[in-house]
């Protein structure tokens, strides 16, 4: 299916460009990735990340503004 394909890479593409943006920061998250759900939705899995990567994900989020 097409579509299905575009999705994925859309997808793909997304968790890439949030691993550049965390690496920017000196952040890791090594459980990144996309996942299909039981209705065949894409998601993007965060993982577990250590509680001291978290707080500095919350900074630099600050430091950011929305949008």
């Amino acid at each position: 299916m097409p579509g299905s394909e575009a999705r994925s890479t859309a997808a793909l593409e997304v968790v890439s460009q949030l691993r550049e943006a965390l690496e920017r920061h000196g952040l890791r998250l090594p459980s990144l990735r996309v996942e299909r759900a039981a209705t065949g939705e894409e998601l993007v899995q965060l993982g577990g990340a250590r509680p001291d990567v978290v707080r500095r994900l919350v900074e630099a989020l600050r430091d950011r503004p929305p949008g």
